[in-house]
């Protein structure tokens, strides 16, 4: 139990929500495979405008009506060379890459232009230049230099 909470809290860290669904997925398929975990639930026939991701019997004709269709798998299978670990190493993997390539291609697409980046180069030296004089005041003339900008600010809020 423990362990299972902490592998989701690490997944959850490392792989976004879709990413971990499918890694869930091919899990059970495995696991189902084996003989670990019971065939497939079986699904509510239910009224709702839910989408459903396991076909029903209405959606498909099974060759055999004495034997269940078989699951797909939603993962591509690999030959069989290290087990489990590097299947969870490539899926961990390919989590990361498109992690990666989707935070480059955000900040590609919002990369600055020279004269944006220089205004707030000055705006910061400005602003390390004149640090200073709030370092040199007291407790007292801070916390009163604080209220009025705060009752100011407040103020322009108002209007």
């Amino acid at each position: 139990m423990i362990k299972k909470f902490v592998s989701n809290a690490l997944l959850s860290v490392v792989m976004d929500k879709k990413a971990r669904d499918k890694f869930n997925a091919a899990q059970d398929a495995k696991k189902r495979a084996i003989g670990e975990l019971p065939a497939s639930p079986a699904i509510a026939d239910d009224d709702t405008d839910i989408p459903r991701m396991i076909p029903t019997a209405a959606d498909t004709q099974p060759a055999r009506p004495s034997k269940p269709a078989a699951p797909t798998p939603t993962v591509a299978p690999k030959p069989p060379s290290g087990g489990p670990a590097d299947d969870t190493a490539m899926l961990v993997r390919q989590a990361l890459d498109s992690a990666e390539a989707e935070l480059t291609h955000r900040q590609n697409r919002k990369s600055m232009s020279p004269e944006r980046q220089a205004l707030i180069e000055n705006a910061l030296a400005i602003h390390r230049s004149k640090a200073h004089i709030l370092d040199d005041l007291d407790e007292d003339q801070r916390e009163k230099l604080y209220v009025m900008a705060m009752q100011t600010l407040n103020d322009q809020n108002r209007e």
